[in-house]
């Protein structure tokens, strides 16, 4: 029996039944059901709330004593290298991406 996009019933359930076969059989699904993604995401989330937490404190500490705060050492970097502003902030983006594709 012919079905109306071409092929038979048998030869599209054979692909779909391959398709399902290879996309349980994939590294990223064996991982997700080991739980191997959500212990990254759980690590790497805590590390950056530790980092935001460090440049909090060091932010206060460097505006309660009239030290350069962050945004002084940004300013002075980007101002010395003006080239690298442009690389920098894509590879952050990449690496932005990349981490929410993966842990969400």
């Amino acid at each position: 029996m012919a079905g109306k996009i071409g092929g038979t019933v048998s030869d599209r359930a054979t692909a779909i039944r391959g398709a399902v076969t290879a996309w349980l059989a994939s590294p990223r699904r064996i991982v997700l059901a080991a739980g191997g993604a959500g212990v990254f995401a759980a690590v790497t989330g805590a590390v950056l709330a530790a980092a935001v937490a460090f440049a909090l404190v060091f932010e206060a500490w460097a505006l309660s004593t009239g030290n350069t705060t962050i945004t002084g050492y940004v300013r002075a970097g980007v101002g010395r290298w003006p080239y690298l502003v442009i690389p920098s902030l894509v590879g952050l983006g990449v690496l932005l991406a990349h981490f929410l594709r993966f842990s969400c």
